[in-house]
């Protein structure tokens, strides 16, 4: 009997305990004290939304939404400006009474990337940085973190802004970990895979420095939160609350979409959310080497690269990833991240949704933009606002904008602090700007300041 009983008790046990043990990144990733976005493609998954969401609830402290790769002013007819993308999510995500909307930082514009640096003695060392907007805010909110407390940063994409990041300032290594998609491992140790031939240097600088979580599964529509908010299909547009970025989130066409019916990208705010038992299975490997043009893996037990292969299902995934948005706090009828609205029209014509799918013409738009100084090429790079567009604004209690004639914030000046439908001289004028606090001044009054110094450039060089 006494056997009985313990053998009962054993198997009692073991299925109380997790399908697998917990590696210690895992426990790292959970207990992370700042979040990063990085993306290169908004419009073939919805994982800023989902990140936004998160960050309003409080589930993550999001720091900043990355573009990996922009889209320049002169390609706006040829390619999806994806920066206009983010523009408008977040300008959707505000009126929704987002909490915590962090600013946008660019990375490298289309058609860079670090493939095009490798250096010959092929030491990652002597590699340049581009030293973007998006490698120094990593490096920032890498620098204020531990390897225990870390900076996670989530990368939907290529992962140059991460390894530009790591060439500015190698001593963040190991206060961050990598979300990103590893696709599947060779059995020669390879990584193959569409995001890690975007940039392939900048994937073996990240492999080889970084802790790294492969957090998309090993094919990885069998388990990516199933969301039907696309042009084919609007099926679950009664689920998501408020009313803003649903409508946007409806505008998206890009095939992936319309086919899956998924947020690809979308696995690592779900196991944010939902924890380590969402888990099925996974390896462990490490960094071995960069032979003919690619990087290769060994599998190691104590590896600081972990790939997840399988979830416990799709149907939990597709729940963690839905109790984002539903959770406490996400939404608000009350619009909590004050900051200036743009508008291409007079009067407050323009809208955040009615470019159309594509962007392409960086007209017609609502652009909400938090405090910062911004200089012409900025204002496309990170925002998607054309030079030379801006007519009417909102300025709220406490801010103040002034617009510049001039690129790099020189040349007739105008200062506003408050709701402001017509610009007068400065209609179609402004090509840089400063959003500050406010302090008393005169609403609108032209100020014929001499030339300024050109800031630094802020974009990729």
């Amino acid at each position: 009997m006494q056997k009985q009983t313990a053998l009962i008790l054993a198997l009692l046990i073991a299925l109380a305990a997790p399908a697998c043990a917990q590696p210690q990144i895992f426990t790292d990733f959970f207990n992370a004290t700042a979040h990063i976005i990085d993306n290169d493609i908004l419009d073939d998954a919805h994982t800023i939304e989902v990140a936004l969401a998160a960050g309003s609830s409080g589930l993550i402290d999001l720091k900043a939404i990355l573009i990996s790769r922009w889209v320049t002013y002169e390609d706006k007819w040829n390619i999806v400006v994806q920066q206009g993308w983010a523009g408008m999510l977040r300008t959707a995500a505000i009126k929704d009474g987002f909490a915590n909307v962090p600013p946008i930082y660019s990375g490298v514009p289309n058609g860079t990337t670090f493939d095009q640096r490798i250096p010959e003695s092929l030491r990652i060392e002597d590699t340049v940085p581009f030293n973007t907007p998006a490698g120094r805010k990593i490096v920032e909110e890498a620098l204020k973190c531990t390897p225990a407390n870390p900076l996670v940063v989530i990368v939907g994409g290529r992962a140059t802004c991460v390894a530009d990041a790591y060439l500015i300032n190698p001593a963040i290594a190991d206060n961050v970990i990598v979300a990103e998609y590893l696709d599947y491992v060779g059995g020669d140790g390879r990584l193959p895979g569409y995001n890690i031939h975007q940039d392939k240097w900048a994937a073996n600088i990240v492999l080889k420095n970084f802790r790294v979580l492969g957090a998309f599964s090993n094919r990885i529509y069998d388990y990516a939160p199933e969301v039907f908010l696309d042009a084919a299909s609007d099926a679950d547009r009664t689920k998501m609350p408020g009313t803003h970025l649903k409508e946007v989130m409806c505008l998206k066409s890009h095939p992936l979409l319309t086919k899956e019916h998924a947020d690809g990208d979308g696995h690592a705010h779900a196991l944010l959310q939902a924890g380590f038992k969402l888990v099925k299975s996974y390896e462990t490997w490490s960094y071995d080497r960069w032979e003919n043009g690619n990087a290769y893996l060994k599998r190691d037990p104590n590896g600081r690269i972990v790939k997840i292969g399988h979830y416990t299902s799709r149907d939990a995934v597709t729940a963690a990833w839905w109790n984002i948005f539903n959770a406490p706090g996400a939404f608000s009828d009350t619009v909590r991240t004050i900051e200036v609205t743009l508008f291409d029209g007079p009067d407050y014509k323009g809208s955040y949704k009615e470019n159309g799918p594509h962007f392409r013409t960086g007209v017609n738009y609502e652009r909400s933009i938090p405090q910062g100084a911004y200089t012409k090429d900025d204002l496309w790079s990170f925002y998607s606002i054309a030079d030379k567009t801006i007519s009417s604004m909102r300025v709220p209690a406490g801010l103040k904008i002034t617009l510049f004639e001039g690129e790099n914030f020189n040349g007739p000046s105008a200062t506003y602090t408050k709701d402001t439908p017509n610009l007068g001289p400065l209609n179609n004028a402004a090509s840089s700007l400063k959003i500050e606090q406010e302090n008393s001044q005169e609403n609108g009054q032209i100020s014929k300041s001499p030339p300024a110094k050109p800031s630094p450039p802020r974009t990729a060089s």
